[in-house]
């Protein structure tokens, strides 16, 4: 029968020269994943720009677009900012992670994960911000379709 060691400290468990490794290049993705989140950030606010000035341009044709049109912009705003956030946080545990290896403070581990789980928060607000607009998205596309098809 296998015996299962239960641990009482984090700290107490052993790692080896492999996860030492796989942290060392978790936190080695830090730079791109900031780079690409400014990218977005900076796409996503010109986007809102031409995207506010097309619709000045075209009067709503229905309530529904008009409440599409503050729905993406609020969408596109709130994507933005979880962005900004989201890359905070895991800024914030790569650093101190870093730190952690090269100085082995057991507080700054554990700070570190801190900022872990609030990156992990900021992406489970993302998620859910993603799956509303998407919900959103697909019914407008139903009512546009049915209008269309009515029109006809």
């Amino acid at each position: 029968m296998i015996q299962k060691k239960i641990y009482s400290n984090f700290f107490d468990v052993p790692v080896g020269d492999n996860g030492a490794a796989y942290m060392q290049r978790l936190f080695s993705f830090a730079r791109w994943i900031f780079g690409i989140s400014l990218v977005i950030t900076v796409l996503i606010t010109i986007y809102l720009y031409v995207y506010i000035r097309m619709t000045k341009m075209f009067a709503a044709t229905s309530g529904m677009m008009y409440v599409a049109k503050y729905v993406t912009t609020t969408h596109m705003v709130l994507v933005g900012i979880l962005l900004v956030v989201q890359t905070f946080c895991y800024r914030r545990f790569r650093a101190m992670g870093v730190k952690t290896i090269q100085t082995g403070q057991e507080a700054v581990f554990n700070l570190a994960f801190k900022w872990l789980v609030r990156h992990g928060i900021a992406t489970l607000v993302l998620l859910i911000v993603e799956l509303i607009n998407m919900v959103f998205q697909l019914f407008l596309n139903i009512h546009l379709l049915q209008q269309a098809q009515t029109a006809r």
